[in-house]
């Protein structure tokens, strides 16, 4: 991302890369300090100290000791945030080896685009860069410790899988699969009538459902308000699903339409008061 850049669709803010060049010196679960980590190491354009931009808008809620942790700055989404693989929770990150936290204290807030960081050596570091690492899900404690002995963020994830990669220009990518927000499509609603992103509360699940029922509509959401396609499943038909929700007490599984490149939702089963699907509509392989 530039200095300034922001994205938000469909009411919600996209996660973007908080550097405007991608140079990965180290990625995760590199040989020295990130053993079993997920955590980068970004190294900008040059050997210069290139700028760190709030890649959503943040609140700062812990800081770091400069010697020993890095000036390590941790920061977590002001509210739900969208990521690479589509889902959308709160996001926690953590940056390490600023020179200064000038500005930089629990409670401080920052815009998306805002600098927050700026590459350096705190913390012994060899030559100037920016350790980033990131997590879903709100802020909870600084550091968890792994077998290797090595300290990271909980929760962590690969930041592959939360950033998207607009605006930045790549100069080493460390093989890993970075997207574009074209690569993650958005429903256009804000009603509730079309979903074409993957929830919070989805579960991921490579299945096939086969409908033993007379008819079952698909929808664009997870609900019974959800805009129908047209199009629908009868007894005998079959379909392959990445995942599923349970909503107003159905199980809805969900795929990507191989016709229309969208996502589409279908109630495959009622719920019990304990939220199993006692009443399927079908059977699942």
């Amino acid at each position: 991302m530039k200095k300034g850049q922001t994205s938000k669709r469909g009411g919600i803010q996209d996660i973007l890369f908080p550097m405007e060049y991608m140079n990965i010196t180290q990625g995760n679960n590199g040989q020295y300090s990130h053993q079993g980590a997920n955590a980068l190491d970004l190294a900008g354009k040059d050997t210069g100290r290139d700028l760190f931009y709030a890649p959503f808008d943040v609140r700062c809620v812990a800081t770091g000791d400069r010697n020993t942790e890095g000036n390590a700055a941790f920061w977590q989404s002001v509210n739900q945030v969208r990521f690479a693989d589509g889902t959308v929770d709160y996001a926690t990150i953590m940056v390490l080896h600023d020179n200064s936290l000038n500005g930089i204290y629990p409670g401080a807030t920052y815009k998306q685009g805002a600098q927050i960081g700026q590459e350096g050596t705190a913390g012994n570091a060899t030559g100037n860069h920016n350790h980033f690492e990131i997590a879903k899900g709100k802020f909870t404690h600084k550091y968890d410790l792994n077998k290797f002995g090595i300290y990271h963020l909980p929760r962590s994830i690969s930041a592959d899988q939360a950033c998207f990669v607009d605006g930045t220009t790549i100069l080493n990518a460390n093989g890993m699969k970075w997207k574009k927000l074209a690569d993650v499509q958005v429903g256009g609603a804000s009603n509730g009538t079309v979903l074409n992103e993957i929830p919070s509360d989805f579960i991921k699940e490579s299945a096939t459902f086969y409908c033993n029922v007379d008819k079952i509509n698909i929808r664009l959401a997870p609900s019974l308000k959800g805009q129908l396609t047209g199009d629908w499943y009868e007894n005998g038909m079959s379909v392959k699903y990445d995942g599923y929700v349970k909503r107003e007490g159905y199980v809805w599984i969900s795929w990507i339409s191989s016709k229309t490149k969208r996502r589409h939702w279908m109630a495959v089963g009622e719920l019990n008061k304990n939220g199993y699907n006692t009443k399927p509509y079908g059977t699942f392989k």
